[in-house]
């Protein structure tokens, strides 16, 4: 009996993934007689290799860079690698895939942290695996791949310009607030750097004055809202009062980068300018 990830059997058969789930698809990252697979599936992550003319055994490796920082975790090939890779997936003398921290060397030799689940084909020319999420250090929804195949055929290209990479799928946060209603962003910081105060100012009461002309139901919301996915989820439109740059100053812009990720494809962003 195999092990199922989502739409994923760990079966050494590649008929449940679709060209979607290759990672080599991008010209210039594949290498001619290879696939290769990834997938975010059931919190875990899943990879399959297929080899059309070897059999993919002993010293073949998937290096996980899991905090997508290439200047921590073990340096493949010395100090001045761009590859800083946290765990590795690595097949030992028996062909067996288990996962790994550390490397190659007598400095940072490889430390087993788990067995995988894993199956090849009967002519070993595939092999699916599958990595926990739990098994890697805090739990990351994306991670970067370099592999090798045998230890002699390298991918992607080249490991100093390009990279795998697989993420869990975005989550949408569900609106709670289902009217229909606008957010006007009025932003101190902006508002600081334009080149008047009060024009600026001007702008923001005229987004107010035209949504209230239209009979649109709007809310004032600042710099810290924007932080706030569960309340900008609820808006059909963001209105920002200049089509320039929107500065933003506040403790956590890692939650406005991700705000703005998820919203993207939902939130529409309008502009007030004196042309308007």
């Amino acid at each position: 009996m195999t092990n199922q990830y989502g739409n994923i059997n760990v079966d050494g058969n590649l008929t449940d993934w679709t060209q979607n789930d290759r990672l080599d698809s991008i010209s210039g990252t594949g290498k001619a007689g290879y696939e290769i697979y990834g997938k975010y599936e059931g919190d875990t992550y899943v990879f399959a290799f297929k080899a059309d003319s070897t059999t993919i055994g002993a010293n073949t490796t998937l290096w996980l860079n899991t905090d997508r920082d290439t200047k921590t975790g073990y340096k493949l090939w010395g100090s001045t690698s761009t590859v800083g890779a946290e765990y590795n997936v690595n097949f030992d003398s028996n062909g067996i895939p288990a996962l790994y921290t550390g490397g190659e060397d007598e400095t940072n030799p490889r430390i087993k942290v788990s067995d995988l689940d894993y199956t090849f084909d009967p002519d070993k020319k595939i092999v699916e695996f599958a990595v926990p999420v739990s098994q890697l250090q805090g739990s990351p929804k994306a991670v970067d791949a370099y592999i090798d195949i045998n230890n002699t055929d390298f991918l992607p290209g080249s490991y100093d310009t390009q990279k795998y990479t697989v993420s869990a799928p975005k989550v949408l946060i569900p609106r709670t607030d289902l009217s229909k209603k606008i957010g006007i962003v009025y932003s101190d910081t902006t508002a600081a750097k334009f080149f008047d105060p009060k024009a600026y100012t001007q702008l923001f009461l005229s987004a107010q004055s035209q949504a209230m002309q239209a009979g649109i139901p709007f809310d004032i919301l600042n710099e810290d809202d924007l932080t706030d996915i569960t309340k900008l989820v609820n808006y059909d439109s963001l209105v920002r009062t200049y089509a320039g740059t929107l500065y933003i100053v506040c403790s956590k812009p890692a939650n406005v980068a991700n705000c703005s990720s998820i919203c993207a494809s939902n939130i529409k962003f309008r502009y007030k300018n004196y042309a308007d």
